[in-house]
């Protein structure tokens, strides 16, 4: 079991405190950086820099193993923000492979951190505001999500 050391204890009730526009905020212009970068180390192509970014956001909203409707009912503004245009449950649950999940979703957010810090370094620090942001979307996170916090950030 990975341990969740003081630091991040802190940064996770600094977040929490947040208001819900602040971690909104926090979140979209977290996403637009990891969006932007997605799309130039994809060629351009901003269909694949979108999916790329929507799905970190989907893997922290599912840090806990599910994405309750109250949690998407929160993450729904941001969604539509963030996509253009309404985001149904089902659709957003869809942005990942929902069995996807344990270690697997693990490896797969620890490999795109991997890929952002090799394109831009400095992404480091949106990638870590759009992981917290979404794990405290409806104003806490629990162990469960700070555990995940430690294995990825």
């Amino acid at each position: 079991m990975t341990l969740i050391d003081s630091n991040l204890m802190d940064i996770c009730n600094e977040y929490q405190a947040f208001d819900a526009e602040k971690r909104a905020y926090l979140a979209e212009n977290a996403f637009a950086d990891i969006e932007v970068a997605y799309t130039e180390m994809n060629g351009g192509d901003p269909e694949e820099g979108h999916r790329r970014a929507a799905m970190l956001v989907m893997h922290a909203a599912m840090a806990d193993g599910r994405l309750a409707k109250d949690e998407y009912n929160l993450l729904a503004p941001m969604l539509e923000r963030m996509n253009g245009a309404p985001v149904p449950y089902d659709k957003a649950v869809s942005l990942i492979d929902v069995t996807t999940s344990g270690e697997e979703a693990v490896r797969q957010v620890l490999y795109a951190r991997k890929e952002l810090m090799d394109y831009k370094p400095i992404l480091l620090g949106s990638f870590r505001m759009l992981l917290l942001s979404v794990c405290a979307i409806d104003g806490r996170i629990d162990l469960i999500e700070r555990h995940w916090l430690s294995k990825v950030i």
